[in-house]
């Protein structure tokens, strides 16, 4: 490999290629000969425009990596990295910040990152999304200046145990951000609006934190333009009220909230046609259901053990363009056997004009998409 690469890399040089790399493989590989060649290394700052290092072994002898022998490589556009040890220690001292033209950054996997590597990728021209993992010294302080072009930022988490990985302070919006999609960070900021992100259609926040306990509800007043909202294992007082604003919402998804009835915040949202009530507490379908006539989708799994069908749910025939509806794995009694029954075969016969794939289901046992 030593020769072969430089030999390969030699050939697109001389003919002007732009270079694709994808290391699958020891991070070894990355230090020698990648880097430590300076004439190769020479050769990659001109023309390498996506690598992506994956690690699979662990080299006892390499226990730090400095990633910020990557700041040459001045056309690089795509970067991602995926660790498989929480052994290995990577660090940067902020040199990423060189990067002009790159345009998305990945970092992810059990490794630990080391230094300010957050600060230097907010000052990149042409960053356009960012994602990362546990980062457990970063802290984004944004302002006018930081992230200009980011449409996509996510901080992804580890299992549902792990702690806040990232503390995040926001001190001007982000006006370019299409995705925000928060796991396991620590809001330490005052509340920005989510309604001064113009072009902010995506939110997510799982797992999250805030110094101030009012952040969300603060935060998501006059957001109309926000399309789909994500709130997981995050509201166990409750939604905050003022997703009630969110009027442009399509799609609602509250897993893992608590949640014990429908909240009344939600009923006013006339264009949510998605509507994810997973792993709550509720005892039975809500009664208010019955007025999101809109709805094309309902999941309502995996809520309380006791779970059982109180009622007839024959009004979902009035749900002109439902596709369907899923509500659990529990064992039924059969007073609940007999309502899943009588709802299919109502579905079947007021469908009955659609083409089979069109026509709506009641899921009651294993879940289907």
């Amino acid at each position: 490999m030593e020769m072969q690469l430089p030999y390969l890399l030699g050939h697109l040089h001389h003919h002007g290629r732009q270079i694709n790399i994808a290391l699958s493989t020891d991070t070894e590989m990355m230090t020698s000969p990648l880097i430590q060649a300076h004439t190769l290394l020479s050769c990659l700052a001109q023309n390498l425009v996506r690598l992506t290092l994956t690690e699979y072994s662990e080299d006892p002898l390499l226990s730090a990596v400095d990633i910020d022998c990557l700041s040459v490589m001045s056309k690089l556009q795509h970067l991602e990295i995926t660790l498989g040890f929480q052994s290995r220690m990577w660090s940067t001292q902020g040199f990423l910040s060189s990067l002009c033209c790159l345009e998305s950054f990945t970092f992810l996997g059990d490794g630990l990152l080391r230094g300010p590597l957050l600060p230097a990728l907010a000052v990149l021209p042409n960053l356009t999304a960012l994602r990362t993992s546990s980062i457990p010294e970063g802290q984004v302080k944004s302002c006018r200046a930081h992230f200009t072009a980011l449409t996509s930022f996510e901080v992804v988490g580890g299992d549902d145990e792990s702690p806040e990985n990232l503390h995040m302070a926001f001190v001007q919006p982000l006006s370019s951000l299409c995705k925000l999609a928060l796991t396991a960070c620590y809001i330490t900021s005052s509340p920005v609006s989510l309604r001064l992100m113009s072009c902010l259609t995506r939110v997510k926040f799982e797992r999250c934190s805030f110094t101030l306990v009012d952040w969300l509800n603060q935060a998501f007043e006059g957001a109309t333009q926000v399309k789909s909202l994500t709130l997981r294992n995050i509201c166990s007082n409750g939604i905050p009220n003022s997703v009630s604003q969110m009027v442009g919402l399509h799609k609602l998804k509250l897993p893992y909230s608590s949640l014990t009835d429908l909240p009344t915040e939600i009923l006013q949202l006339s264009h949510v046609t998605r509507l994810d009530l997973s792993n709550n507490d509720m005892s039975c379908v809500p009664q208010a259901l019955e007025q999101m006539t809109h709805l094309r989708t309902i999941d309502l799994e995996e809520n309380a053990e006791s779970f059982q069908l109180t009622r007839p749910l024959t009004f979902l025939t009035t749900f002109r363009n439902l596709e369907y509806i899923s509500i659990g794995n529990q064992p039924w009694n059969s007073l609940s056997m007999l309502y899943i029954g009588q709802l299919n075969a109502a579905l079947v016969e007021a469908f009955k004009h659609r083409v089979p794939r069109a026509r709506p289901h009641c899921l009651s046992g294993r879940r289907y998409r």
